[in-house]
């Protein structure tokens, strides 16, 4: 029997944070580590486990339980952390488990974790006396089940071609249909080409899609998110209330996250487009309502939110305060006098003076 030894326990032994899929693996290397110390060696690893390889919140968790040898410490985490859902219960999760709006690699991750799960809960079930042959049978059935599962939850997009494809296993599927989402973006491409003339590479488009994904792993950005991406450019300001004005025209369809498409589509114009196109883009971030018209508090609420997001505190003498410059622009473009702005009004408005799309921050070609 050997003595405990700090250097080799801190190495080998991995900090277990509560999550069931990583309990196993921690008890079996914490198990084989114990049965070579002496008695006071084991002791002295348990002490050290508890107090240095568990997590804060797991620590918290067995705060009253009385942990004195191996047996006692598996008994607890346990207790605790074993998975509640039953083998029906998963299989009902996969059942249910569709792609949606997310990418395939999300997609994919999501159904190997419960496979994970139904794997574990099937192989306690054969004991303690299970093979390695017995291990393995389950692990390719389940396999199996997460190909067919696959391709019944992909998007309509994907799924008719995966499943023409006839994979036989399940990374075969997943490499597929990330080949087929790659060449989506393709299509993406050749869409925006089409549709908008946008001045966009393929490389470009794949550049962003990987920036994007990085950001997005699920392949949809929040107004959060949104939020966040705006205040890592504005530390100086507050850049809340303008991102979420923003957030409102990039999301196209108006169900609360950005897609791939609606972000490349609104980037292309605001980066890409000409005079025209930046100023009907403007007009809709102006336009609150979308009633098709400004008024002058719509203009307001975007010039005061950017006031914020640049940090910038006018005083109430000043010419440049936020009510101030928009009186002065909303005057200028009102050609009618009725205290509302159309689409025309303006772009022939801002084309007329150059410094009217400087001060509503719009840029020039």
């Amino acid at each position: 029997m050997a003595d405990f030894n700090l250097e080799t326990a801190i190495k080998i032994i991995p900090i277990f944070d509560g999550k069931y899929k990583e309990l196993e693996p921690f008890l079996t290397i914490v198990e084989l580590l114990y049965t070579t110390l002496t008695t006071t060696g084991k002791t002295t690893l348990i002490n050290f486990v508890t107090n240095v390889k568990l997590s804060a919140t797991v620590r918290l968790s067995l705060c009253n339980a009385s942990i004195t040898d191996f047996n006692s410490l598996k008994s607890e985490l346990l207790g605790k952390y074993k998975n509640n859902r039953t083998i029906p219960q998963i299989h009902s999760v996969l059942n249910s488990t569709y792609q949606n709006k997310s990418g395939v690699t999300v997609y994919k991750d999501k159904i190997l974790s419960l496979v994970d799960e139904l794997n574990q809960l099937q192989i306690q079930e054969l004991g303690n006396q299970a093979t390695l042959s017995e291990k393995k049978v389950i692990t390719r059935m389940n396999e199996t089940y997460a190909l067919t599962i696959f391709k019944k939850g992909l998007n309509d997009q994907l799924k008719s071609t995966v499943f023409s494809a006839r994979p036989t296993t399940f990374s075969d599927a997943v490499s597929l249909a990330q080949e087929l989402e790659n060449v989506d973006l393709q299509a993406t491409s050749n869409m925006l080409h089409i549709k908008g003339n946008w001045k966009v590479t393929e490389k470009e488009i794949r550049q962003w899609h990987k920036g994007f994904l990085k950001d997005c792993p699920n392949g949809l950005l929040t107004e959060q998110g949104f939020i966040k991406i705006y205040k890592q450019f504005f530390p100086q300001g507050d850049p809340s209330k303008f991102a979420s004005l923003v957030f409102r025209v990039f999301d196209e369809n108006n169900d609360g996250s950005i897609e791939f498409e609606e972000f490349i589509r609104a980037l292309s114009i605001t980066s890409r487009g000409n005079l025209d196109e930046k100023l009907h883009w403007a007009f809709r971030l102006y336009d609150v309502d979308n009633d098709g018209y400004i008024t002058r508090e719509e203009m307001y609420n975007i010039v005061d939110a950017i006031y914020q997001m640049v940090g910038q505190q006018p005083q109430t003498e000043d010419d440049n305060t936020p009510q101030k410059r928009v009186d002065k622009i909303f005057d200028q473009m009102d050609k009618n006098h009725d205290d509302r702005l159309t689409l025309e009004e303006f772009r022939e408005g801002s084309k007329a003076d150059p410094r009217i799309v400087q001060a509503l921050s719009l840029g020039g070609d």
